[in-house]
Protein backbone atom coordinates (compact mmCIF):
# COMPACT_ATOMS: atom_id res chain seq x y z
CA UNK A 1 0.00 0.00 0.00
CA UNK A 2 1.24 3.52 -0.67
CA UNK A 3 1.74 5.60 2.17
CA UNK A 4 0.75 9.44 2.18
CA UNK A 5 4.96 10.30 2.71
CA UNK A 6 5.53 8.44 -0.71
CA UNK A 7 2.94 10.34 -2.45
CA UNK A 8 4.40 13.77 -1.15
CA UNK A 9 7.96 12.55 -2.00
CA UNK A 10 6.77 12.06 -5.70
CA UNK A 11 5.21 15.25 -5.54
CA UNK A 12 8.03 17.24 -4.23
CA UNK A 13 10.35 15.26 -6.76
CA UNK A 14 7.84 17.02 -9.13
CA UNK A 15 7.62 20.25 -7.56
CA UNK A 16 11.76 20.69 -8.18
CA UNK A 17 11.72 19.61 -11.72
CA UNK A 18 8.82 22.08 -12.95
CA UNK A 19 10.59 24.77 -10.62
CA UNK A 20 13.61 23.96 -12.63
CA UNK A 21 12.11 24.04 -16.03
CA UNK A 22 10.26 26.88 -14.89
CA UNK A 23 6.72 25.84 -15.65
CA UNK A 24 4.21 27.72 -13.32
CA UNK A 25 1.17 26.24 -13.55
CA UNK A 26 2.71 22.78 -12.59
CA UNK A 27 5.19 24.16 -10.08
CA UNK A 28 1.60 25.42 -8.25
CA UNK A 29 -0.18 22.74 -9.12
CA UNK A 30 3.06 20.63 -7.43
CA UNK A 31 2.80 22.56 -4.42
CA UNK A 32 -0.79 22.17 -3.86
CA UNK A 33 -0.33 17.91 -4.25
CA UNK A 34 2.41 17.99 -1.73
CA UNK A 35 0.02 19.84 0.52
CA UNK A 36 -2.73 17.02 0.22
CA UNK A 37 0.08 14.31 0.90
CA UNK A 38 0.79 15.93 3.65
CA UNK A 39 -2.61 16.39 5.18
CA UNK A 40 -3.18 12.68 3.93
CA UNK A 41 -0.57 11.76 6.62
CA UNK A 42 -2.82 13.45 9.38
CA UNK A 43 -4.51 10.51 10.54
CA UNK A 44 -4.23 11.48 14.25
CA UNK A 45 -7.31 14.03 14.09
CA UNK A 46 -7.95 14.26 10.45
CA UNK A 47 -8.01 18.10 10.87
CA UNK A 48 -5.37 18.75 7.60
CA UNK A 49 -7.25 16.43 5.56
CA UNK A 50 -10.49 18.27 6.21
CA UNK A 51 -8.73 21.63 5.54
CA UNK A 52 -7.49 20.26 2.24
CA UNK A 53 -10.90 18.68 1.15
CA UNK A 54 -12.12 22.43 2.09
CA UNK A 55 -9.65 24.74 0.71
CA UNK A 56 -7.87 22.84 -2.30
CA UNK A 57 -10.29 22.56 -4.56
CA UNK A 58 -10.74 26.02 -5.05
CA UNK A 59 -6.80 26.42 -5.00
CA UNK A 60 -7.09 23.91 -7.73
CA UNK A 61 -9.38 25.74 -9.57
CA UNK A 62 -7.10 28.97 -8.79
CA UNK A 63 -4.35 27.50 -10.63
CA UNK A 64 -6.30 26.74 -13.67
CA UNK A 65 -7.76 30.12 -14.33
CA UNK A 66 -4.72 32.29 -13.22
CA UNK A 67 -2.57 32.63 -16.35
CA UNK A 68 1.19 31.71 -16.00
CA UNK A 69 3.45 34.74 -15.14
CA UNK A 70 6.76 35.25 -13.20
CA UNK A 71 6.79 35.12 -9.44
CA UNK A 72 6.62 38.42 -8.74
CA UNK A 73 3.00 38.68 -10.32
CA UNK A 74 0.34 39.83 -7.86
CA UNK A 75 -1.74 36.50 -8.48
CA UNK A 76 1.55 34.58 -8.14
CA UNK A 77 1.67 36.18 -4.91
CA UNK A 78 -2.43 36.02 -3.79
CA UNK A 79 -1.91 32.25 -4.95
CA UNK A 80 1.08 31.71 -2.53
CA UNK A 81 -0.66 33.64 0.43
CA UNK A 82 -4.42 31.54 -0.04
CA UNK A 83 -2.05 28.38 0.48
CA UNK A 84 -0.66 29.71 3.19
CA UNK A 85 -3.48 30.65 4.87
CA UNK A 86 -4.67 26.89 3.82
CA UNK A 87 -1.81 25.51 6.16
CA UNK A 88 -2.53 28.01 8.70
CA UNK A 89 -6.49 27.33 8.94
CA UNK A 90 -5.33 23.32 8.55
CA UNK A 91 -3.19 23.56 11.89
CA UNK A 92 -5.03 26.73 14.01
CA UNK A 93 -8.17 26.93 13.20
CA UNK A 94 -11.21 25.69 15.03
CA UNK A 95 -13.35 22.28 14.12
CA UNK A 96 -16.55 23.49 13.07
CA UNK A 97 -14.73 26.43 10.84
CA UNK A 98 -13.33 23.53 8.74
CA UNK A 99 -16.92 21.53 9.05
CA UNK A 100 -18.38 25.00 8.21
CA UNK A 101 -16.29 25.19 4.86
CA UNK A 102 -16.88 21.98 3.89
CA UNK A 103 -19.97 22.18 3.66
CA UNK A 104 -20.41 25.02 1.27
CA UNK A 105 -19.90 22.32 -0.90
CA UNK A 106 -23.13 20.66 0.08
CA UNK A 107 -24.87 23.96 0.05
CA UNK A 108 -23.28 24.60 -3.66
CA UNK A 109 -24.49 21.67 -5.12
CA UNK A 110 -27.39 20.17 -3.08
CA UNK A 111 -27.83 16.89 -1.77
CA UNK A 112 -24.32 16.29 -2.50
CA UNK A 113 -21.42 14.53 -0.23
CA UNK A 114 -18.55 17.14 0.19
CA UNK A 115 -15.86 15.01 -1.04
CA UNK A 116 -17.86 14.87 -4.28
CA UNK A 117 -18.65 18.67 -4.26
CA UNK A 118 -14.45 18.47 -4.20
CA UNK A 119 -13.98 16.21 -6.79
CA UNK A 120 -16.25 18.20 -9.11
CA UNK A 121 -14.33 21.93 -8.21
CA UNK A 122 -11.52 19.68 -9.19
CA UNK A 123 -12.92 18.23 -12.44
CA UNK A 124 -14.10 22.03 -13.70
CA UNK A 125 -10.39 23.18 -12.79
CA UNK A 126 -9.48 20.18 -15.01
CA UNK A 127 -11.95 21.29 -17.57
CA UNK A 128 -10.12 24.61 -17.79
CA UNK A 129 -6.63 23.40 -18.67
CA UNK A 130 -7.76 20.69 -21.25
CA UNK A 131 -9.36 24.06 -22.84
CA UNK A 132 -6.61 25.72 -22.98
CA UNK A 133 -4.42 22.56 -24.51
CA UNK A 134 -6.92 22.39 -27.09
CA UNK A 135 -5.94 26.22 -27.79
CA UNK A 136 -2.54 25.83 -27.64
CA UNK A 137 -1.05 22.16 -27.77
CA UNK A 138 1.06 23.20 -25.03
CA UNK A 139 2.07 19.51 -23.24
CA UNK A 140 2.21 20.93 -20.04
CA UNK A 141 -1.43 22.13 -20.03
CA UNK A 142 -2.54 18.58 -20.75
CA UNK A 143 -0.30 17.01 -18.00
CA UNK A 144 -1.77 19.96 -15.54
CA UNK A 145 -5.39 18.63 -16.75
CA UNK A 146 -4.79 14.89 -16.00
CA UNK A 147 -2.75 15.50 -12.89
CA UNK A 148 -5.82 17.74 -11.50
CA UNK A 149 -8.50 14.42 -12.51
CA UNK A 150 -6.26 12.52 -10.58
CA UNK A 151 -6.15 14.78 -7.86
CA UNK A 152 -10.27 14.87 -7.90
CA UNK A 153 -10.26 11.54 -8.12
CA UNK A 154 -8.53 11.40 -5.00
CA UNK A 155 -10.61 13.17 -3.24
CA UNK A 156 -13.71 10.25 -3.92
CA UNK A 157 -11.19 7.78 -2.52
CA UNK A 158 -10.64 9.91 0.27
CA UNK A 159 -11.79 7.17 2.74
CA UNK A 160 -9.34 4.33 1.09
CA UNK A 161 -5.96 5.86 1.75
CA UNK A 162 -4.36 3.64 0.01
CA UNK A 163 -5.84 3.91 -3.25
CA UNK A 164 -6.53 8.17 -2.45
CA UNK A 165 -2.31 8.11 -1.81
CA UNK A 166 -1.76 5.71 -5.03
CA UNK A 167 -4.27 8.55 -7.21
CA UNK A 168 -2.00 11.44 -5.85
CA UNK A 169 1.14 9.72 -6.76
CA UNK A 170 -0.12 9.05 -9.97
CA UNK A 171 -0.80 12.96 -10.75
CA UNK A 172 2.99 13.42 -9.47
CA UNK A 173 4.55 11.04 -11.91
CA UNK A 174 2.06 12.84 -14.82
CA UNK A 175 3.70 16.18 -13.67
CA UNK A 176 7.01 14.84 -13.92
CA UNK A 177 5.93 13.36 -17.35
CA UNK A 178 4.45 16.84 -18.46
CA UNK A 179 7.48 18.77 -17.67
CA UNK A 180 10.13 16.50 -19.39
CA UNK A 181 8.23 15.95 -22.76
CA UNK A 182 7.66 19.79 -22.69
CA UNK A 183 11.36 20.26 -22.15
CA UNK A 184 11.92 17.27 -24.69
CA UNK A 185 9.54 19.05 -27.32
CA UNK A 186 11.34 22.36 -26.78
CA UNK A 187 14.98 21.47 -27.14
CA UNK A 188 14.00 18.98 -30.36
CA UNK A 189 10.98 20.70 -31.82
CA UNK A 190 11.00 23.15 -34.47
CA UNK A 191 8.16 25.30 -32.46
CA UNK A 192 7.25 27.31 -36.12
CA UNK A 193 6.67 23.56 -38.15
CA UNK A 194 6.45 21.25 -36.07
CA UNK A 195 9.43 19.03 -37.43
CA UNK A 196 12.45 17.78 -35.38
CA UNK A 197 14.85 20.79 -35.19
CA UNK A 198 18.60 21.28 -36.24
CA UNK A 199 19.93 19.90 -33.19
CA UNK A 200 17.31 17.34 -33.39
CA UNK A 201 19.23 16.31 -36.77
CA UNK A 202 22.86 16.50 -35.49
CA UNK A 203 22.02 13.75 -33.34
CA UNK A 204 20.19 11.69 -35.99
CA UNK A 205 23.11 12.67 -38.21
CA UNK A 206 25.43 10.72 -35.37
CA UNK A 207 23.91 7.62 -35.64
CA UNK A 208 23.13 6.99 -39.45
CA UNK A 209 24.51 3.78 -40.61
CA UNK A 210 24.94 3.49 -44.46
CA UNK A 211 23.39 3.51 -46.64
CA UNK A 212 21.90 6.79 -46.86
CA UNK A 213 20.56 9.50 -48.53
CA UNK A 214 20.72 13.52 -47.39
CA UNK A 215 18.66 16.32 -49.44
CA UNK A 216 18.47 19.92 -48.34
CA UNK A 217 15.38 22.18 -49.57
CA UNK A 218 15.52 25.95 -49.82
CA UNK A 219 12.14 27.37 -50.36
CA UNK A 220 12.67 29.49 -53.58
CA UNK A 221 12.90 33.09 -53.70
CA UNK A 222 11.81 33.15 -49.70
CA UNK A 223 13.40 36.70 -48.62
CA UNK A 224 11.11 38.40 -51.69
CA UNK A 225 8.39 36.62 -50.39
CA UNK A 226 8.71 38.27 -46.41
CA UNK A 227 9.06 41.50 -48.31
CA UNK A 228 6.14 41.25 -50.19
CA UNK A 229 3.76 39.45 -47.91
CA UNK A 230 5.23 39.93 -44.58
CA UNK A 231 7.17 37.80 -41.79
CA UNK A 232 3.92 36.57 -40.70
CA UNK A 233 2.74 35.03 -44.43
CA UNK A 234 6.19 33.76 -44.21
CA UNK A 235 5.36 31.94 -41.22
CA UNK A 236 2.59 30.41 -43.02
CA UNK A 237 4.71 29.57 -45.79
CA UNK A 238 6.71 27.56 -43.88
CA UNK A 239 4.39 25.56 -42.26
CA UNK A 240 3.27 24.54 -45.06
CA UNK A 241 6.47 23.59 -46.70
CA UNK A 242 7.06 21.82 -43.41
CA UNK A 243 3.57 19.54 -44.22
CA UNK A 244 4.67 18.83 -47.36
CA UNK A 245 7.90 17.66 -46.73
CA UNK A 246 6.33 15.22 -44.44
CA UNK A 247 3.71 13.72 -45.97
CA UNK A 248 5.20 13.62 -50.07
CA UNK A 249 8.95 12.99 -49.32
CA UNK A 250 8.86 9.45 -47.93
CA UNK A 251 11.86 10.72 -45.61
CA UNK A 252 12.21 12.17 -41.95
CA UNK A 253 12.13 15.83 -42.59
CA UNK A 254 13.66 18.43 -40.03
CA UNK A 255 13.57 21.98 -40.36
CA UNK A 256 17.13 23.15 -40.85
CA UNK A 257 17.03 26.60 -40.63
CA UNK A 258 15.51 29.84 -41.87
CA UNK A 259 13.82 28.67 -44.75
CA UNK A 260 16.01 25.67 -45.63
CA UNK A 261 14.86 21.98 -44.69
CA UNK A 262 16.43 18.48 -44.76
CA UNK A 263 15.27 15.09 -45.50
CA UNK A 264 17.11 12.04 -44.38
CA UNK A 265 16.71 8.93 -46.21
CA UNK A 266 17.90 6.25 -43.99
CA UNK A 267 18.73 2.51 -45.69
CA UNK A 268 17.68 3.78 -49.26
CA UNK A 269 19.71 5.15 -52.47
CA UNK A 270 19.15 7.82 -54.67
CA UNK A 271 17.21 5.86 -56.94
CA UNK A 272 14.36 5.47 -54.46
CA UNK A 273 14.94 9.09 -52.92
CA UNK A 274 15.14 10.95 -55.91
CA UNK A 275 11.44 9.92 -56.88
CA UNK A 276 10.28 11.01 -53.16
CA UNK A 277 11.61 14.46 -53.47
CA UNK A 278 10.19 15.14 -57.02
CA UNK A 279 7.09 13.89 -55.28
CA UNK A 280 7.54 16.79 -52.57
CA UNK A 281 8.67 19.43 -55.41
CA UNK A 282 5.26 19.08 -57.08
CA UNK A 283 3.18 18.79 -54.53
CA UNK A 284 4.44 22.16 -53.26
CA UNK A 285 4.21 23.76 -56.71
CA UNK A 286 0.84 22.73 -57.12
CA UNK A 287 -0.31 23.63 -53.94
CA UNK A 288 -1.70 27.68 -53.15
CA UNK A 289 -1.45 28.63 -50.04
CA UNK A 290 -3.56 31.18 -48.39
CA UNK A 291 -1.71 34.06 -46.45
CA UNK A 292 -2.76 37.78 -45.49
CA UNK A 293 -0.49 39.85 -46.74
CA UNK A 294 1.02 42.77 -44.33
CA UNK A 295 -1.01 45.82 -44.43
CA UNK A 296 0.47 49.04 -43.49
CA UNK A 297 -1.22 52.50 -42.91
CA UNK A 298 -4.12 51.35 -41.94
CA UNK A 299 -6.53 49.31 -39.57
CA UNK A 300 -8.39 47.79 -41.83
CA UNK A 301 -7.14 43.92 -42.54
CA UNK A 302 -6.43 42.60 -45.47
CA UNK A 303 -7.95 39.96 -47.76
CA UNK A 304 -6.71 36.50 -47.63
CA UNK A 305 -4.14 35.99 -51.07
CA UNK A 306 -3.41 32.57 -52.66
CA UNK A 307 -0.04 32.53 -53.16
CA UNK A 308 2.31 29.56 -55.18
CA UNK A 309 5.64 28.93 -53.88
CA UNK A 310 8.28 26.30 -54.97
CA UNK A 311 11.38 25.08 -53.61
CA UNK A 312 15.09 23.72 -54.86
CA UNK A 313 16.31 20.46 -54.06
CA UNK A 314 19.69 19.23 -53.29
CA UNK A 315 20.77 15.24 -52.77
CA UNK A 316 23.48 13.79 -52.09
CA UNK A 317 24.49 9.82 -51.11
CA UNK A 318 26.68 8.00 -48.79
CA UNK A 319 29.82 7.01 -50.73
CA UNK A 320 33.10 5.52 -50.75
CA UNK A 321 34.74 8.82 -50.93
CA UNK A 322 32.55 10.57 -48.58
CA UNK A 323 31.13 8.46 -46.08
CA UNK A 324 30.62 11.22 -43.01
CA UNK A 325 27.50 12.16 -42.84
CA UNK A 326 28.16 15.82 -42.83
CA UNK A 327 30.06 15.64 -45.64
CA UNK A 328 26.96 14.14 -47.22
CA UNK A 329 25.32 16.86 -46.22
CA UNK A 330 27.92 19.47 -47.04
CA UNK A 331 27.76 17.89 -51.02
CA UNK A 332 24.14 18.10 -50.34
CA UNK A 333 24.04 22.00 -50.30
CA UNK A 334 26.41 22.21 -53.13
CA UNK A 335 23.84 20.22 -55.30
CA UNK A 336 20.99 22.59 -54.05
CA UNK A 337 23.17 25.21 -55.06
CA UNK A 338 23.18 23.75 -58.55
CA UNK A 339 19.29 23.49 -58.39
CA UNK A 340 18.92 27.34 -58.21
CA UNK A 341 21.61 28.14 -60.11
CA UNK A 342 20.12 26.46 -62.62
CA UNK A 343 16.53 27.86 -62.50
CA UNK A 344 15.52 26.66 -58.78
CA UNK A 345 12.05 24.57 -58.31
CA UNK A 346 13.56 21.75 -59.25
CA UNK A 347 15.80 18.30 -58.05
CA UNK A 348 19.69 18.08 -58.08
CA UNK A 349 21.59 15.14 -57.44
CA UNK A 350 25.32 15.29 -56.45
CA UNK A 351 27.54 13.45 -58.70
Amino acid sequence: MISAFTAAAGASVALLLALFFHRQRLVQLSALLVLVALAQADTANGRQAAAAIAFVPWLTLLVAVVAEARWTARSQLLLLLLAVAFWALAVAAPAHVLVSVSRWFRDALPGTDPLVGAALVGAVAALICLLRWALRASISEFAATLAMLLLSASWLRHWHPGQANGLLLLAALTVMAGVLLGSYRMAFIDALTGLPNRRSLEETLDRLTPPFVLAMVDVDHFKQFNDSYGHAAGDIVLREVGKVLRRHSGALAFRYGGEEFCLVYEGQAVTRSEPGCERARSALESQSIRVRPAQTGTRKLAKPKAVAVTASFGLAARSASEKHPRDVLASADKALYKAKGKGRNRVEVAR
